[in-house]
């Protein structure tokens, strides 16, 4: 009953959180078109990204991938050996960005992301702005197939202390769980 109780409870947690990030307002357009206020990275190119990685951690980055039609940067990570040390499973992809004040129309960052197969990634952007870091945990999510998912944080997800503010911002920082597959980038963008 215990085991019930708590498989009830998770479920509901997931799909909490999964609701929390359901991307809504004047960013989005009706017919789920994103309106992009402006492209932080076109990733395939980009030789501003830097890739670090924890200690239980192999990675590798390459620039100018062709994936699944799109050109991309990849990270190709893997396990050194199974651990509990989450923090050493870990790879981290991080830019500078210069800001502009038009940023201020943005109402989230995007990410154009995939995975070479199918499995569950964990996630989290984190921010500088106005000298203050915000993060935003993008809960597990599940990449059932091979195909590019857009992954939506929006700012006022950001917890950190005061409000995000995008038009501040001057670096950013994606990191995942290395479950031992590739993952790519074709683009970060404001909307």
């Amino acid at each position: 009953m215990k085991s019930a109780c708590l498989k009830t409870v998770f479920v509901l947690f997931v799909v909490f959180c999964a609701a929390s990030f359901v991307v809504s307002g004047s960013g989005i357009a009706q017919d789920g078109s994103i309106e992009i206020v402006d492209v932080l990275s076109e990733g395939a190119g980009d030789a501003n990204w830097k890739l670090s990685h924890g200690s239980n951690v192999e990675a590798s980055l390459s620039l100018n991938v062709d994936y699944e039609g799109k050109a991309a940067l990849a990270v190709k990570s893997a396990l050194k050996s199974k651990t509990a040390d989450k923090r050493g499973n870990r790879f981290v992809l991080s830019r500078n960005v210069t800001p502009k004040p038009s940023w201020a129309e943005a109402e989230g960052i995007g990410m154009e992301v995939a995975a070479s197969s199918p499995g569950l990634w964990w996630q989290e952007l984190n921010v500088i702005s106005d000298g203050k870091t915000f993060k935003q945990l993008y809960f597990p999510y599940q990449f059932t197939d091979r195909d590019w998912r857009k992954r939506m944080f929006p700012c006022g997800n950001f917890k950190g202390k005061g409000a995000f503010k995008p038009e501040t911002m001057t670096s950013l920082s994606l990191s995942c769980s290395a479950p031992g597959r590739a993952f790519y980038v074709s683009k970060v963008f404001l909307y």
